[in-house]
């Protein structure tokens, strides 16, 4: 009984469309590259792969990134964190679709060792780990900001500690960090004045502090109504 046969010449002639455009990222450069050489081409099949090579070799392709990012905001998505292996074909990805839901996508090269491999999974657990502790910074952010909003002149930094802590578990010597982290960002400015016979500084919020405010304040009602579906779904 003979094999089955199927073509590729449809996703060749795909890719040569998007590689014009420049839009034919590396990832999927090596896909086609695989079901090419893992079957035996039709002479079309041939003629479409060696014309997808030249336009390749003379116009720039855009990154994983830069492709995947294009396709989530497509279809109202967005991209919290992805990356993507230049050295071998492997890929790491955490997407949150329109309806709030995350997908955590990877893969692993089974062409490269086993050594590349668990490599590139322990970089990618890594990196995942890293953008988990981004999302408790930027709460952290979001509260240090609306209590610095409550002030119109602004307040100092114990006062601030303590509003932060009535709501948030955290030390002071966290707080002072972020305080300086948002100085330097422009979401804050500081100035000093005189209490008790010393000087105390103040934290006031900048138009950039208030916009970005308004940008936590919007993504905390949108994750907050998530939850709190997720949580009475479950009850219920």
């Amino acid at each position: 009984m003979r094999e089955p046969q199927y073509s590729i010449l449809v996703d060749i002639q795909d890719a040569i469309e998007r590689a014009k455009q420049g839009k034919l990222a590396l990832y999927w450069q090596r896909t086609i590259q695989r079901e090419y050489r893992c079957k035996k081409v039709t002479p079309a099949e041939q003629q479409a792969y060696e014309q997808l090579q030249s336009i390749l070799s003379e116009v720039p392709q855009w990154s994983g990134e830069e492709d995947l990012r294009h396709n989530m905001e497509n279809i109202g998505g967005r991209v919290w964190f992805c990356h993507f292996w230049i050295d071998h074909h492997s890929m790491v990805q955490l997407t949150e679709d329109r309806n709030g839901e995350f997908t955590v996508a990877y893969v692993l090269d089974t062409d490269a060792s086993p050594e590349v491999r668990r490599e590139a999974a322990q970089l990618a657990q890594k990196d995942l780990k890293k953008c988990m502790q981004n999302w408790g910074a930027a709460l952290l952010d979001a509260v240090v900001l609306a209590v610095v909003s409550k002030e119109k002149e602004g307040t100092y930094g114990y006062k601030i500690t303590q509003d932060v802590r009535g709501v948030l578990d955290v030390s002071e010597s966290t707080l002072y960090p972020v305080l300086r982290r948002l100085q330097k960002d422009d979401c804050l400015e500081v100035y000093d004045m005189a209490y008790a016979g010393r000087n105390r500084r103040y934290y006031k919020l900048t138009d950039r502090g208030a916009a970005q405010l308004e940008f936590y304040k919007a993504e905390w009602k949108i994750y907050a109504s998530k939850i709190s579906g997720m949580f009475e779904g479950g009850i219920g």
